[in-house]
């Protein structure tokens, strides 16, 4: 785990995996539905309970779990559940700390605000600082190879 998080910035051939940070309220929620779907399917004996406790697991899979953020050695990679991202170091503009509540493959408020092209990117890493350490040092080492 701390290979993961503690990449070697300088080295940067090598993929670096930083995972999300998860926010107790966010987690407290989810456990709290999931719970609640289990008791209406065990205690009320209500069958249907069971499917919707499937549908919410499944879809819990297939959006979110897992998210991460992977430091590729051309551009960042951002997966949340199916979905992926590939942001190319040359395009990112900018990047900063945030508090962004809008809808991102992030599973906390403390961010990190990516705004690249016309796109803007939240994520929620672990370590941001961290994160923002090694994206930049990425983003200035690919700045070198800019066509044009």
């Amino acid at each position: 785990m701390a290979a993961e998080r503690f990449g070697d910035v300088s080295s940067d051939a090598q993929p670096v995996t930083y995972s999300t940070r998860v926010d107790i309220w966010l987690a407290a929620a989810l456990l709290l539905a999931f719970g609640a779907v289990i008791y209406e399917a065990t205690v009320d004996g209500i069958p249907a309970a069971w499917g919707i406790g499937l549908l919410m697991a499944v879809a819990l899979r297939v959006m979110v779990l897992p998210c991460r953020y992977i430091l590729m050695p051309d551009h960042l990679l951002v997966c949340s559940g199916m979905r992926r991202w590939e942001i190319p170091y040359q395009e990112i503009k900018s990047i900063m700390l945030s508090l962004n509540p809008a809808s991102a493959p992030a599973l906390s408020l403390r961010r990190v605000e990516i705004r690249y092209g016309r796109e803007l990117m939240l994520v929620s890493p672990r370590s941001r600082t961290e994160f923002m350490a090694a994206l930049y040092s990425r983003m200035k080492r690919s700045s070198f190879t800019r066509p044009g």
